[in-house]
């Protein structure tokens, strides 16, 4: 590939942005010994150096990637190299490859570069968008597989009346009550239904269900890629920097391809049929939020589906201190088409009883193969919360795996 040719991804322009407005874009962690940013969860800024030898280079001279390209190939025995070293304790963290071809280069930049808002945000099925990492968009197309069309107007009506007086409703109730009893805003809950869908192999889709005024936790999943799918009512969004990083990023209309009102926006509103993504370095941390005065909610909630390339993990702050690890468990789990013995199936109550007419029978009556899912996840639930585990381990116990009557043996 000659230098000269032009790369369909170039419409970002990447290559020819100047190293100054680089350099105010990449933030990473760091691998220096006693750096501040020396942790998965805070982003350090970085310094681009140039080099040709032991001499320093000034950006004035090669003001771009391209341009140090272009002198790399045409004088291979004085060529410049870019460094990637911690603005704060200098430690170098990465070394670009700038003298092979035009995509090698582009694809180590892109690898480094953060929250970038010049690529497209929504991802689009039917339009080819090669400015979305390659990982995002592929987990993208995968969400796509979950055939939406599923959640027609019956079974949307019955999430809704399971959610003022059903298996949800009861659900949600024992989540929030947890949040409550450890001090914690109780709307800062949802409910998790796992999705089997064959065709994603080991991948489980979660299909997440928002009650109108409810919120997430600020989290991130590990800088795995993923994808938000909306398939009913409307989100919003906040995006921060890093988890240790108190304000949210902004957005103005045209940015990242959002269409916004005037002004600078905290919240990116996400509609039904849309989907956005997340990698290593976009748009990785970030607060769900279901709004209570958008018309699309007027069904009392939203569905959004999640899938994640690798990490079935989520990292939060909690209580303002450092970033907690915990693997959340589904509260349901809904089989589209996976075999039978496929151990996902039975790992979580059936979602499809919500689409029962029959009301659901008392705890008492519950298969004893479902008291061990019951009662893992409810002391899943109490434990996140920021219930002591023992006192929610012999709540469950006394209470025979009950989790209402636990909730009551707790708030005596």
């Amino acid at each position: 590939m000659s230098v000269g040719e032009q790369l369909t991804v170039e419409d970002v322009g990447l290559l020819d942005r100047h190293f100054s407005r680089l350099q105010d874009s990449i933030h990473w962690p760091c691998d220096g010994e006693g750096c501040p940013y020396n942790s998965d969860h805070a982003l350090g800024r970085c310094r681009i150096i140039l080099k040709r030898g032991l001499e320093e280079i000034a950006f004035g001279l090669f003001p771009t990637p391209r341009r140090v390209l272009e002198h790399n190939r045409g004088h291979p025995k004085q060529q410049i190299q870019v460094l990637i070293e911690c603005a704060s304790c200098g430690t170098q963290l990465r070394k670009v490859v700038a003298f092979r071809t035009k995509e090698l280069l582009y694809t180590e930049l892109r690898a480094l570069v953060c929250h970038d808002k010049s690529l497209p945000i929504l991802f689009d099925p039917e339009v080819v968008k090669v400015d979305i990492p390659d990982q995002a968009a592929h987990i993208c197309y995968l969400a796509h597989k979950f055939p939406a069309e599923k959640l027609g107007r019956k079974e949307i009506n019955a999430i809704a009346n399971s959610l003022r007086d059903g298996i949800l409703k009861e659900t949600l109730d024992f989540k929030m009550h947890s949040k409550r009893l450890a001090g914690k805003d109780p709307k800062s809950t949802y409910v998790r239904i796992g999705v089997g869908i064959r065709s994603l192999g080991k991948i489980t889709a979660v299909l997440e269900l928002w009650p109108r005024g409810h919120t997430s936790p600020k989290h991130h999943h590990g800088g795995c890629a993923g994808s938000v799918r909306l398939v009913h009512g409307a989100l919003d969004m906040q995006l921060f920097r890093c988890l240790e990083d108190e304000k949210p990023l902004t957005w103005m209309d045209g940015e990242a391809g959002l269409t916004l009102p005037p002004g600078e926006h905290t919240w990116m509103p996400l509609s039904s049929k849309q989907t956005t993504w997340m990698d290593r370095a976009n748009w990785f941390v970030h607060i769900v939020h279901c709004p209570v005065d958008k018309h699309a909610n007027v069904d009392g909630f939203a569905l959004s589906l999640h899938t994640y390339k690798s990490c079935v993990e989520e990292w939060e702050v909690k209580d303002g201190l450092s970033a907690t690890e915990f693997k959340p468990i589904n509260d349901f789990f809904w089989n589209l088409d996976l075999p039978r013995a496929d151990p996902r199936v039975d790992a979580s109550v059936d979602f499809e009883q919500v689409f029962s007419e029959h009301p659901r029978p008392p705890a008492d009556s519950e298969p004893s193969s479902k008291r061990p899912v019951r009662f893992e996840w409810a002391l899943q639930q109490l434990v996140h919360a920021g219930i002591d585990e023992t006192n929610a381990r012999a709540a469950l116990r006394a209470a025979n795996g009950d989790p209402d009557q636990a909730m009551n043996f707790l708030l005596r």
